[in-house]
């Protein structure tokens, strides 16, 4: 296999592989959004106190772009190999 097919299909892979991996990541936040305001609502009405949900959009973003950093080098590493 020549370099520059080589490293067009690495590319390609390293794409397809970012667009999966952040649609993994959109879907997991709308998975967990709404417990996460079920518990800050119950936990409202147990205490009598007003009770927020809370997300650390930090803490989030970067555990987000690690996994779609690592889907990414994993898919191109391995599509580069073959």
């Amino acid at each position: 296999m020549n370099t520059e097919r080589t490293c067009l299909f690495a590319a390609t892979v390293a794409a397809e592989t970012g667009v999966a991996a952040t649609l993994g990541v959109v879907l997991g936040l709308v998975v967990a959004l709404p417990p996460l305001a079920a518990v800050a609502s119950g936990l409202s009405a147990a205490t009598g106190t007003a009770v927020g949900p809370v997300l650390d959009i930090g803490v989030t973003a970067l555990a987000a772009g690690t996994c779609v950093l690592v889907a990414v080098l994993a898919g191109a590493v391995t599509a580069a190999r073959t």
